[in-house]
């Protein structure tokens, strides 16, 4: 991780899941078709995936990061998806056809559970500054939300590590979760303590463990917020873009 001027960027590692599941003979980019192994023995190791590291800022989109990713690793929509895309849709490439987002969780190194993931939608529960938890969707989302929620024990996985997961829910995508509230200092000093972090890593950008460290002690301090919902979400509810 380095800083930039007043801008501090990020370093993150972006991995595809499994094989871009083929619709249609071109749904997906030429380039992506060489991915056709993954998944194919079962699932994929996080080790063994084919990966796209990148520098973001802070105020970027995931859905940012998942374009650029989708550029250097040669997946992305083919003719077909292009054709069916709504015209109005202000999100080009990859992030176009993205419907699940999700992050590494240690278990991956065993093996991704695509059974799991197909409850992943695209928005990510996200804390406000005045501790107000929303459904935010990966198209608007900010790395600097993301490593402040993730603090907050409101996301799972390692923000810095997201999926491309390459297929399309079969059905409606879960709904969005209703609101919640988590302590409005737990939340400003986990936005504070995300520039801190970054701020301190300028210095040491060989030192990639010193975010997962700060989040850590975040953790210990204020403890995972309670107030997740009880009810899984039912994968045959709409979710809202």
């Amino acid at each position: 991780m380095t800083g930039a001027g007043t801008g501090a960027e990020l370093a993150i590692t972006v991995a595809l899941a499994y094989q871009p599941v083929p619709y249609t003979p071109e749904w997906w980019s030429k380039p992506a078709r060489k991915y056709e192994y993954l998944g194919q023995e079962g699932g994929v190791p996080w080790s063994d995936m084919p990966k796209a590291e990148l520098t973001v800022a802070l105020d970027d989109t995931l859905a940012d990061a998942l374009d650029r990713a989708g550029e250097i690793l040669g997946v992305g929509s083919g003719p077909d998806a292009i054709r069916l895309r709504d015209p109005a849709e202000p999100v080009s490439g990859l992030a176009s056809i993205t419907f699940r987002v999700g992050f590494y969780r240690p278990v991956d190194d065993k093996g991704f559970n695509v059974q799991e993931h197909y409850h992943w939608g695209r928005c990510v529960p996200v804390a406000d500054m005045d501790g107000t938890v929303s459904e935010i969707s990966f198209k608007e989302v900010t790395f600097r939300q993301l490593l402040a929620s993730q603090q907050l024990g409101l996301i799972e996985g390692d923000v810095t590590r997201p999926y491309i997961c390459p297929s399309m829910p079969q059905g409606d995508i879960p709904s969005l979760a209703h609101a919640a509230q988590v302590g409005v200092e737990a939340a400003r000093a986990a936005y504070a303590g995300v520039d801190v972090a970054v701020e301190q890593a300028r210095d040491h950008a060989s030192d990639i463990g010193l975010l997962a460290t700060f989040i850590g002690a975040c953790r210990g301090v204020y403890g995972t917020v309670r107030g997740r919902k009880a009810r899984k979400q039912d994968p045959r509810e709409h979710d809202s873009i």
